[in-house]
């Protein structure tokens, strides 16, 4: 491609790079602080969950002090502009315009690529960019784990930072349509914005759909989107069906303990052919495209961690919507979205499920200093429930009744709780999503 025409791309996602504005997500100062270490910095996440709106954000924040916006160049290979930069040749010769016409050289430089996995051994260019001296800071966005598969993590051994970027929260989503988070001054609001939040999940471009149907349709073409490009295509699946059913019953059983048996034996009853083997293979797929979020059972016995019984969640509860009704599935949207939020904590380290006893604990956190702490979650508690819920606190693991409990429910007060000489911690949900 002719240099004037290069060097007309990398001017137009500049000015593009002007334009955005809008709401900061809970990763960008983190991000941006990392700037002033050399490593890579590689951002990864579900399709549509923000990340290329967020790398314009933090270069359009960079362009107004350290990197002059000549400096930055910012490529998104989802630009059908950049269908002919195929290969690390090509991209090689658009940093070679890029630096030559574009860039001060007395002034540091900032490369954003978006969706690189896109181009083939991309990470020989971007070794060879930042082994050189004066490398230029490097970020990365990928919508698929290929971006750090254990050859590629072997090959930037020591080189870069991963970030993982969710789809917006709460309150991201309050941000977004400039709503108060303060629950305390008006909760009412505050609940009845957490049911629309609970109907369409965090994908932001949703929030400027009015129709549902439009907005229904929307999700669905992100869901084929992937099962296409980062599950079929990549991992050349053959048997397509089952890869759609698994991704179904799954979903549909959303925050359900099942077993690879159990799916195996459903779809066996569809009249589909298919092994354990081949089904723990495509729930691996499903999760390496950041569909599917895993929690294993705790236990201090390895064997049984890795044990078959498994709890799956999705990335986004307005996907999970489209597999199962809002209603049926209520008490495993307001899991789901606890669970996110537990993963958004920096100082999570692990997140398992408890069960024993016939006792089921939604979720139990293992920070990086080893100190676990224990959640379940209801709409309400009532004379039904409570000692269905406070029981579950009960699992009789030497190395977990001792941790911080918390009750998090959505209609009721934050308040302690002590039931059977242990000590539990009510908290208002939405006033947990919000601290």
């Amino acid at each position: 491609m002719q240099q004037d025409k290069i060097l007309k791309i990398i001017q137009e996602w500049q000015e593009e790079i002007l334009l955005s504005a809008g709401i900061e997500r809970y990763s960008e100062n983190k991000i941006i602080k990392s700037l002033n270490s050399q490593p890579i910095k590689i951002i990864t996440g579900f399709r549509r969950s923000g990340k290329s709106y967020l790398c314009k954000r933090i270069a359009n924040k960079l362009q107004q002090n350290k990197y002059p916006l000549p400096n930055i160049l910012y490529l998104n290979f989802e630009d059908y502009k950049l269908n002919w930069a195929n290969s690390v040749e090509k991209l090689g010769d658009i940093y070679e315009v890029f630096l030559r016409f574009s860039v001060d050289s007395q002034k540091p430089i900032l490369l954003i690529f978006d969706e690189l996995q896109k181009i083939p051994n991309w990470e020989s260019f971007i070794r060879t960019i930042y082994e050189k001296s004066n490398a230029p800071q490097i970020i990365i966005t990928g919508s698929n784990s290929d971006l750090l598969s254990s050859e590629i993590s072997s090959s930037l051994s020591g080189r870069f930072i991963e970030f993982f970027l969710l789809p917006f929260s709460f309150q991201e989503y309050l941000s977004f349509h400039n709503i108060n988070c303060d629950y305390h001054t008006r909760p009412k609001k505050l609940t009845d914005d957490f049911y629309k939040y609970l109907k369409l999940g965090g994908l932001p471009e949703l929030y400027n759909i009015d129709d549902p149907e439009t907005r229904k349709s929307f999700i669905q073409g992100i869901i084929s989107k992937v099962m296409l490009d980062d599950v079929i295509k990549r991992f050349a699946i053959r048997n397509q069906t089952a890869l759609e059913l698994i991704l179904k019953f799954v979903l549909a059983n959303n925050g359900r303990i099942i077993s690879y048996a159990k799916i195996t034996k459903h779809l066996k009853n569809l009249n589909i052919k298919i092994q354990d083997e081949t089904v723990i293979e495509y729930i691996d797929y499903l999760k390496k495209s950041f569909t599917l979020l895993e929690v294993e059972k705790f236990d201090w016995s390895t064997k049984k961690i890795f044990s078959g019984s498994k709890k799956y969640y999705s990335i986004d509860i307005g996907i999970s919507n489209q597999f199962r009704d809002l209603i049926s599935n209520f008490s495993f949207n307001l899991e789901n979205l606890v669970l996110l939020k537990l993963k958004q904590n920096p100082s999570t380290k692990k997140i398992y499920y408890g069960y024993a006893d016939n006792k089921e604990l939604d979720f139990i956190t293992e920070d990086y200093d080893g100190k676990l702490a224990r959640y379940q979650i209801s709409k309400e508690l009532n004379e039904e429930n409570t000692t269905r819920e406070l029981e579950a606190f009960l699992v009789s693991d030497k190395f977990i009744k001792q941790s911080p409990a918390t009750m998090l429910v959505l209609d009721g007060i934050t308040r302690d709780i002590e039931y059977k000489s242990s000590k539990i911690k009510q908290i208002n949900l939405i006033e947990w999503l919000l601290s």
